[in-house]
Formats: C-alpha cells, sequence, structure tokens
C-alpha cells in the first residue's frame, strides 16, 4: 500500500481501491397476472413467500431488461418483502453498459417539491439503500420528493466493470434520462452525492452547461483517491499537494468548477474520508453555502444524524427555494 501511494507505479490499482462492489442481493422482475401480494409477520408468510419467489422470473442482469420497460423491484433473501413503492428500469449509458436505475415517486400521492438524483458510496448498491434505515424511501417521505438513484457499473445488476470512466458514464445517462427524456425540470433537480458519489456529481456538473441543476449536496466528499490512500498509511499534510497524475477521482481539482450553489456535509469523527477533505472542499468551492460539520459522526452513521436530515431540507427550502414542483413525473 505505501508502494502504491509514495510511488503510484499502476493504475490497475483503481478498481479494486476505489470500488468494492458487494454481492448482489437484488433483482428485477414483471410480477405474473395472478401474483398475490405477501407481507411477511410470521413463519407461515416467510414460507409462502419463500414459493412465491420460486415462481418468478428474476432478472438478475440488467442486459436482460427491456430498455423502456418498468419493473419491481425483489430482495433475493427467498422469505423478504419485496420493496415496495419502487420503480425498476435499465438504461444504456455511452459505453455500451447497461445500468440498474430506481425511481420513487414523491409518496401519498403529493406533487413532488423537487427531484434528488442520488449516487451512492463505492461500496453498496442500490438494495442498500433501500432497506436500510434511513432508505431512500424515507428520503422522499421526509422531504416529499421524488428520488431517482442508479448503480454504477460493476455493481448490483449493472453490466460492465467498476471503473471511474464507467462511473461518470453511468450518472450522464440517468441525468440525461430524468432531463431529457423525463423533462424533469433542471431548476427543480438537486445531485445527491455520498462519498465517492460526490466525484461522480462533480464530474457531471462540471461539464453540464444547458441544463444544470438547481444545487449539489456532497456528503463525506472525498478529495481523491490517493489521497484518501495516503491518510490510511499516515501520511501527514499531503492534501494540498500537487495531485499525482495516476490520481483518480480528483474532486479537489474540479470543485471550482461547479457554479451552483453546493452544500457540503462531513462527519468530525469520519475515519474513511476524513473531515479535512470536506474542509479542504469547502474553501475551494467557488458556490458554496454554509457548510455541516456534524459531531460525534463517522462515515458509516452520518445518515442516521438528524443534524443531517434538517440542513439538507433547510438547504432545499431556504436557500434554493424549492417549493415547486417538477414536470414530467414518471408514467405509471
Amino acid at each position: 500500500m505505501r508502494q502504491l501511494v509514495h510511488r503510484c507505479h499502476s493504475v490497475h490499482c483503481e478498481a479494486p481501491a476505489a470500488f468494492w462492489p458487494p454481492p448482489r442481493e437484488y433483482y428485477f422482475f414483471t410480477p405474473p397476472p395472478d401474483d398475490v401480494l405477501i407481507e411477511v409477520n410470521d413463519e407461515a408468510d416467510a414460507i409462502r413467500m419463500r414459493a412465491r419467489k420460486r415462481q418468478i422470473k428474476k432478472l438478475k442482469k440488467a442486459r436482460k431488461c427491456l430498455l423502456g420497460e418498468r419493473y419491481r423491484f425483489g430482495l433475493s433473501h427467498p422469505c423478504s418483502d419485496d420493496v415496495k413503492y419502487v420503480e425498476g428500469f435499465a438504461l444504456k449509458t455511452s459505453r455500451a453498459n447497461r445500468i440498474g436505475c430506481i425511481y420513487i415517486p414523491c409518496p401519498d400521492s403529493h406533487r413532488p417539491r423537487f427531484t434528488i438524483l442520488y449516487s451512492h458510496p463505492n461500496g453498496s448498491d442500490l438494495s442498500d439503500h433501500l432497506v436500510g434505515c434511513p432508505s431512500l424511501l424515507d428520503v422522499a417521505r421526509f422531504y416529499r420528493c421524488e428520488v431517482y438513484s442508479y448503480d454504477y457499473s460493476g455493481f448490483g445488476i449493472s453490466g460492465g466493470t467498476a471503473s471511474e470512466g464507467n462511473m461518470y458514464a453511468d450518472i450522464r445517462a440517468i441525468y440525461d434520462y430524468i432531463t431529457i427524456e423525463k423533462k424533469v425540470n433542471p431548476k427543480n433537480l438537486v445531485l445527491y452525492g455520498f462519498s465517492i458519489g460526490s466525484a461522480a456529481t462533480i464530474e457531471l456538473i462540471r461539464h453540464e452547461q444547458e441544463r444544470k441543476p438547481a444545487g449539489v449536496i456532497l456528503q463525506s466528499p472525498p478529495t481523491s483517491l490517493l489521497r484518501v490512500l495516503g491518510h490510511w498509511v499516515g501520511r501527514k499534510n499531503h492534501l494540498e499537494n500537487p495531485t499525482c497524475c495516476l490520481d483518480r477521482c480528483v474532486t479537489i481539482d474540479k470543485i471550482h468548477e461547479v457554479q451552483i450553489p453546493i452544500l457540503i456535509i462531513h462527519g468530525k469523527e469520519d475515519r474513511t474520508v476524513p473531515v479535512e477533505h470536506g474542509e479542504i472542499l469547502c474553501q475551494r468551492a467557488v458556490t458554496k453555502v454554509v457548510p455541516e460539520w456534524v459531531p460525534d459522526t463517522a462515515h458509516d452513521n452520518i445518515e442516521n444524524c438528524k443534524v443531517v436530515w434538517r440542513r439538507v431540507r433547510k438547504f432545499v427550502k431556504e436557500e434554493l427555494k424549492l417549493n415547486g414542483t417538477t414536470t414530467g413525473k414518471e408514467e405509471k
């Protein structure tokens, strides 16, 4: 690891160092005409659910999904409930990979106040953000918005391999889908990047001139891959050093190009991506708002902090003033 940080001798370190796809735990499916929803509350329900899942044709690869079709979201565990109120679909990227995506409508038939495009960290996939607590379903409920998210190439049911270039093509594909095909007004769109998702978000925005979103939220953002690894092996005062030519996900050299409001949120006890990364990105951001440095919070529990939820709500409601409705809602 020290050789990687000090000598940077191989670009092949990118995938294993930056991307940790978990085992796939979900699939898309189209329920048969006689399908009956089962809510698992006891052993008998679990047995019935297991039998039901044996009959379902499971789409475990995005390449098997039809473009333009809508699917239900199922979990691989034989006794687990389906994830309700979520629509799955597949998109083809500019690199010819098919990726799994989801859409969560605004709950209770409310018209959405705005739309979120969420880019997840490097060690999780869509299922983690739909069954965890809180989940993206909670995001839609709490902010009364609609939510889109996607799995990077090589994650979940998405095809291809995990890489920086593929990740940038992935977010571009779903952003174009939201703003062009679904006709969501970019002025009502907020991009939310968590950890490595911040790198995807910044790369997209810096190249977007005609359809700029309303704002961007960066949660626990890294300055770059090698700077994070440098912290892990004990290097000091390395964040502001010149960027190595073999570094990846270099947000520190790009964030000044973002010309829309930026909210940066970071846990003060983050040992994975230390808070210093968020602080230096905040210093270099041109259009930042007041950041949120969350005390007693690490990388993996920051989503559970009410301070974060309240700060995001204030950013959207008061600083971006997004209280209207989006256009081009998903078709049922």
